[in-house]
């Protein structure tokens, strides 16, 4: 269900929906792993 719900770039996720009371530190953790994907896969720029 996710992936129907995103837009995917040479790095993972470029934009999700997500809930309005969805706490920062959740989005931080996201954006976290995604940049550490991104590190790994040495595509940090699209």
């Amino acid at each position: 269900k996710l992936e129907a719900m995103t837009c995917v770039c040479s790095v993972g996720l470029d934009m999700i929906a997500v809930p309005g009371d969805t706490k920062a530190t959740t989005i931080s953790g996201l954006i976290a792993d995604e940049m550490a994907l991104g590190m790994i896969n040495q595509k940090t720029t699209a």
